[in-house]
C-alpha cells in the first residue's frame, strides 16, 4: 500500500496523502462509517468521479450546531410520533411507513429551504408511497386531521391543490 500512488486509484483525498497506506484513513472514515453510498450506477463517468470527489473530500460532511442538532431531534421526533400513532390506530391498514427513510423530511426542509434561499418559489414533490403521509404532514403541512379523515373513510375537504399548499420555502 505504501507503494500505491493514489492516482492510479482515483482517490482524491484533501492534503498531501500520495499513496494508499496514507489515503486509507480518510477512506475508512468516509466509507466505513454510518453512511453509504452509491454512485457506481451514474451513467455519466464525469458526474461519478465528481460525486466520488466530494464524498471523499468530506466537503459534504458539515457538523451540525447544538441548535441544529435539537431541530433535527424535534423533526425526526415528529416523524417518529405520527409514524407510531399511525401503526397503533390503523394496524393492519396500509400506511405508507416511512421506517427506515426517517431522514426523508429534515432532508426535504433542507433541499426546499436551500432552494428557496436560491430564488426557487415553487416546488413540486414526486414520491414513491413510502413515507408519503409524513412528507404531506411535516413537508407539505396538510392537517393530521385531513390525513386522519382518509383512514376513517371521509373524503379530504381539503387537498394540497385547491388549498394552494404546495411545498415553497420551509419556515
Amino acid at each position: 500500500m505504501a507503494r500505491i500512488p493514489t492516482e492510479v486509484l482515483r482517490i482524491y483525498c484533501p492534503g498531501p496523502p500520495k499513496t494508499l497506506a496514507e489515503a486509507l484513513p480518510a477512506l475508512r472514515a468516509t466509507y466505513c462509517g454510518t453512511i453509504a453510498y452509491e454512485v457506481e450506477h451514474i451513467g455519466s463517468h464525469q458526474e461519478r468521479l465528481w460525486l466520488r470527489q466530494v464524498i471523499e473530500s468530506g466537503e459534504h460532511r458539515r457538523p451540525l450546531s447544538p441548535e441544529g442538532k435539537k431541530q433535527l431531534l424535534a423533526r425526526l421526533t415528529a416523524v417518529e410520533s405520527l409514524e407510531r400513532f399511525l401503526h397503533k390506530a390503523y394496524l393492519g391498514q396500509k400506511r405508507f411507513s416511512i421506517e427506515g427513510l426517517d431522514m426523508t423530511v429534515p432532508m426535504l426542509d433542507f433541499t426546499i429551504e436551500l432552494a428557496g434561499a436560491h430564488g426557487t418559489r415553487k416546488t413540486t414533490i414526486g414520491m414513491a408511497h413510502r413515507g408519503r403521509l409524513n412528507v404531506l404532514a411535516h413537508v407539505v403541512n396538510v392537517p393530521y386531521d385531513t390525513i386522519i379523515a382518509e383512514f376513517e373513510g371521509g373524503h379530504r375537504e381539503e387537498t394540497a391543490e385547491s388549498e394552494g399548499w404546495n411545498a415553497g420555502p420551509a419556515t
